[in-house]
């Protein structure tokens, strides 16, 4: 089950705590009127929800839903965390098959890693995509952060809630981010060569902008032909793979200017460009004005 939430609007948490049961406990019945997660930190609890066994394991999380009945079907010993919280924009989600969900993941991913970094408006639409149970990775990172908000619940000092809230809101969006990454990559084996190789190249690019990058560099790396890559990159993005890097370069050219007091030949440089006369001849390029002008028009008459 997969479970859709708008990332605009904050979950309401009402309750959180940690609870460890050392010997063997079986989860009493109830039906709560509010979602509630359970984040397992340690040993194993077996649960039931509406008919339906789960046996939740180190590093799961589940997520309990309103108006359905939970209770426990086995003892076992456990430590775990709960968030008890309310919210009107987490709603049971369902796809027609898996490759519906893949192909919207891989569509937003897209969306998200090729968008102008600089533009006011969201990449995508406020919304993110949750699985009813999932094994997160970094447990001691979400372990951290969850006992900050208990620590944060318990002194109750001004606006803890809203803290609270946030929190387990950006929680919320990083779990939906590597359950997307899981399923992307696990994918990838279902999907067309030529868009896999193209997607590699586009992650490839996002992080080595900055480096030297020529076709044969490109080409010795993934060990293929650089018209190849080539022909399968732009059938991805619409974009030749060195477009799409003058491109990406002269965006993060764009924040430097707007961030910091560097001069153009040092933010040339940080971006990728040794020669500061090709640096001027392609933001004017792609930006449409001068680096000095570019600067002046937002910076000093915004």
């Amino acid at each position: 089950m997969i479970f859709r939430m708008r990332t605009n609007v904050l979950p309401v948490v009402r309750f959180i705590g940690q609870i460890a049961y050392h010997q063997g406990w079986k989860h009493f019945e109830r039906k709560a009127d509010e979602f509630i997660v359970y984040v397992i930190k340690k040993g194993d609890m077996y649960i039931e929800e509406d008919g339906v066994r789960y046996h939740l394991r180190k590093k799961d999380i589940f997520f309990f839903e309103p108006g359905k009945v939970h209770k426990g079907y086995k003892s076992a010993s456990c430590e775990y965390f709960h968030i008890h919280f309310s919210s009107l924009v987490l709603k049971e989600l369902e796809f027609n098959n898996d490759s519906d969900l893949v192909n919207e993941l891989r569509r937003r991913r897209y969306i998200a890693t090729t968008s102008n970094c600089l533009s006011s408006e969201l990449p995508n639409d406020s919304t993110c995509f949750l699985p009813k149970q999932y094994s997160l990775e970094h447990i001691d990172y979400y372990s951290n952060k969850l006992k900050e908000c208990i620590n944060n619940y318990e002194i109750r000092i001004e606006n803890y809630k809203e803290i609270i809230s946030t929190e387990l809101l950006n929680l919320l969006i990083r779990i939906s981010r590597e359950f997307a990454s899981d399923i992307i990559e696990s994918s990838s084996n279902q999907i067309s060569k030529p868009l896999h190789k193209a997607t590699e190249v586009l992650d490839y690019i996002n992080s080595e902008y900055t480096n030297k990058l020529t076709g044969e560099i490109i080409g010795e790396h993934f060990d293929s032909n650089y018209d190849y890559l080539n022909r399968c990159f732009k059938q991805l993005t619409g974009h030749t793979i060195i477009n799409y890097v003058n491109m990406l370069r002269i965006s993060k050219a764009k924040e430097l200017i707007l961030t910091t007091n560097m001069k153009f030949t040092e933010i040339a440089y940080l971006v990728g460009i040794d020669n500061p006369y090709y640096f001027s001849r392609l933001f004017k390029q792609h930006a449409g004005c001068t680096a000095t002008d570019y600067y002046n028009n937002t910076m000093l008459h915004p």
